[in-house]
């Protein structure tokens, strides 16, 4: 193999890992934003809208 084919061949192969990492990094944003993003059960009272039933409001009469 010469020199050349060499530098071809480990620039092919990191333009793949620059590729492959770029995806990895995409997934793990989205576990983290899964796993540590807001979720609506954690919202506050005050989140939800006014016309929204809600479990916790007793009925009035």
């Amino acid at each position: 193999m010469s020199k050349d084919d060499k530098i071809a061949s480990l620039e092919e192969e990191n333009t793949s890992l620059s590729e492959e990492n770029v995806e990895l990094k995409e997934r793990l944003n989205k576990l983290q934003s899964l796993l540590y993003g807001s979720k609506s059960e954690k919202r506050k009272q005050t989140d939800i809208p006014e016309n929204q039933l809600s479990i916790f409001v007793e009925k009035k009469g």
